[in-house]
């Protein structure tokens, strides 16, 4: 509703499939795939002011075959990047995007984009696991024998808020009042031009690469502190903001999966949860 021309809530997986594939029997396994989880064929809208969102039992999801055989890699790549930054209209619907880039006959580019309202990064590995179990069960009619599918999203809503409406909740109420009460503003990074009022997403990603022998190193001191590696992680970036900020108090957001209880882990939605981990670093 802020932004509905925004993209930053897109999740685009992507494949080089370099065999023959049968549309038909992908087409079947989509419609398998959003049978077994409703929230694929949800639609969002208000009502009396209130958010709310429909199921559509009857809805397809086409897989779109696009010929891409003049295409060379820039323009394929583009295209991808596009696809991927395309919104979806949520009152409308579909909340899921499939395409067949066809390059040749035995290498094509599956493209999936779906909104982050109906899946996040754990649900889309699930998701795609899933397509090519029952892609291939299409392919040879044997039965693709996938487990039963994971409890609802909307049981797990109604969990959420019975959860919180209690003890429990209360509990993590005040925890958090208390590890968030007078929390700094924003983050002193001495950056090269000053935050814009308005947030823009024109940012920017750098990646590197880890060798395998430091990872090794890393794993090891971390064993030895009796902490996981992305908890060792967190306090060398800790410090690298102290070092350019000079500021004790920190607080870095995280994602987080939601998924604490073991019937939840086949859960197909937006349970991520993005937390604040605050770290003080006075006399340390």
């Amino acid at each position: 509703r802020l932004a509905p021309q925004s993209a930053a809530y897109n999740l685009l997986y992507s494949a080089r499939i370099h065999i023959s594939l049968d549309i038909a029997a992908l087409q079947r396994s989509v419609q398998t795939l959003v049978r077994r989880y409703p929230i694929l064929t949800a639609t969002y809208t208000t009502r009396n002011g209130e958010p709310v969102h429909q199921f559509h039992a009857d809805a397809t999801v086409p897989v779109e075959v696009i010929d891409a055989s003049s295409w060379d890699e820039e323009h394929l790549r583009y295209t991808l990047y596009e696809e991927g930054n395309r919104p979806f209209d949520l009152e409308r619907g579909p909340v899921l995007r499939l395409k067949v880039y066809r390059r040749g006959t035995r290498d094509n580019i599956l493209s999936l984009t779906i909104h982050h309202i109906a899946a996040d990064l754990w649900s889309l590995d699930l998701l795609i696991d899933e397509l090519l179990a029952l892609y291939a069960s299409e392919l040879t009619g044997i039965s693709s024998k996938l487990s039963s599918p994971g409890i609802p999203f909307t049981e797990y809503v109604r969990w959420q808020n019975e959860m919180l409406a209690g003890p429990e909740g209360e509990q993590h109420w005040h925890y958090w009042q208390q590890e968030l009460s007078g929390e700094p503003a924003v983050l002193r990074l001495p950056t090269d031009r000053p935050r814009p009022p308005v947030q823009t997403y024109r940012g920017d990603s750098h990646n590197f690469t880890i060798s395998n022998d430091l990872v090794q190193r890393l794993k090891t001191l971390a064993s030895s502190q009796k902490v996981t590696l992305y908890t060792l992680l967190l306090a060398a970036y800790n410090v690298l903001m102290f070092r350019y900020t000079e500021q004790e108090d920190l607080l870095i957001g995280t994602p987080t999966l939601g998924r604490n209880r073991a019937d939840m882990e086949k859960v197909i939605g937006y349970l991520a949860n993005p937390v604040v981990v605050r770290t003080n670093l006075s006399d340390n």
